[in-house]
């Protein structure tokens, strides 16, 4: 991606918000739809354009690309609303990167519109080898993902962590550390 085309991310949590951070720091106007305020508010604390909810999502996207859409729709909630919105989300000659994880469910999507709009889809999971050039990225771009680390745990609070983990209203991403620990 580049700083001449529009990103949209359709999902908030951690994948879809270093998935936005990343092509903000190719320069592209990154969108980010979450159902989720908190979610909203920390993508435009990592430079989204704009964070918007998806009962908004299509038509703000025309107003924002002049009836165009999406160059680049990062799929990234898993969820089938989302899944099936990132085909009207894209582009004419439009890309999709579906990361968000929805493996073995049933979707109703208009399908047809990989044809109509001659989108290229990819699917993806895992990343082997790309922990390097993430850490080199974030060094040269100076991107703070701190944002995303709404709750910090000690290890001897971890069943606290991973009950609050499983509550997508109250967190994004919660880490767990010996920090403090003898």
């Amino acid at each position: 991606t580049n700083a001449s085309e529009t990103v949209v991310v359709s999902g908030g949590g951690t994948i879809g918000l270093v998935s936005a951070a990343a092509a903000i720091g190719m320069g592209a106007n990154v969108v980010v739809v979450d159902p989720i305020q908190t979610r909203r508010d920390v993508a435009l604390k990592l430079g989204a354009t704009e964070a918007i909810d998806p009962s908004a999502a299509a038509d703000r996207i025309k107003d924002i690309t002049q009836g165009r859409g999406a160059d680049l729709v990062i799929e990234a909630a898993g969820h089938s609303a989302s899944l099936a919105a990132a085909f009207e989300y894209a582009a004419q000659d439009g890309r999709m990167s579906m990361v968000g994880i929805n493996i073995g469910q049933k979707i109703p999507a208009n399908l047809g519109l990989i044809q109509m709009k001659n989108l290229t889809v990819r699917g993806c999971i895992g990343s082997p080898g790309v922990w390097p050039a993430a850490i080199r990225f974030l060094e040269r771009t100076g991107i703070d993902l701190s944002p995303i680390q709404t709750h910090h745990f000690k290890l001897t609070d971890a069943v606290e962590a991973f009950d609050l983990g499983q509550n997508p209203q109250a967190c994004i991403k919660v880490t767990l550390s010996t920090e403090g620990l003898n």
